[in-house]
């Protein structure tokens, strides 16, 4: 039985993330990590930790000092990431291992896998932040999206290249580590 659990994120996800919890583990203390201090899980949680979800060493000195037991996050995918980091850092239990959770919230390293492993997808280009995105053999309708982001955030529709120069100025407002994509749109 857990009697500690660090919950990731404080959003309306999260509120019944805790309320299970409760359900399920009678008398269980909720730690909830959140950058917002006025988030609306705050009110459910025993204790709130005004920390980014992404800082995984951050995260896990919280956890370790808090005395966790397990660690969660629902309906968010960069979190994963944090949640699997933790996990393995304290040896606490969780269904994904780091390795698994990158390769989860990467969409990078997603298309690589759908490729390798013949899973149709989009015809794609991927460039970096840095270096100019190459359009050929792509037909518009194109995506343009943060490779390492949450769900949406970034990802933008684009008709001509005029859109496109637009499209991707914004989309790198959301990428952490600097990586793009540019696929057809289906």
């Amino acid at each position: 039985m857990f009697k500690k659990a660090m919950v990731l994120a404080g959003g309306n996800d999260q509120i019944e993330l805790i309320k299970s919890l409760r359900k399920r583990y009678n008398g269980i203390e909720i730690i909830l990590v959140d950058i917002n201090p006025n988030v609306r899980a705050k009110e459910y949680a025993d204790k709130m930790l005004v920390i980014s979800t992404m800082d995984m060493e951050a995260v896990t000195m919280a956890a370790k000092q808090e005395g966790i037991d397990l660690i969660l996050v629902n309906c968010g995918d960069q979190p994963l990431r944090t949640m699997a980091y933790v996990s393995e850092k304290l040896n606490l239990p969780c269904y994904l291992t780091y390795q698994q959770s990158e390769l989860l919230t990467n969409k990078r390293k997603m298309k690589e896998i759908m490729v390798s492993s013949g899973i149709p997808t989009s015809k794609h280009h991927r460039f970096n932040i840095k270096s100019k995105p190459e359009t050929d053999g792509l037909k518009f309708p194109l995506v343009v999206k943060p490779a390492d982001n949450n769900g949406s955030k970034g990802v933008i529709k684009v008709y001509n290249d005029d859109e496109l120069i637009a499209a991707i100025a914004e989309s790198r407002k959301y990428t952490m580590g600097g990586d793009l994509i540019l696929e057809e749109y289906k």
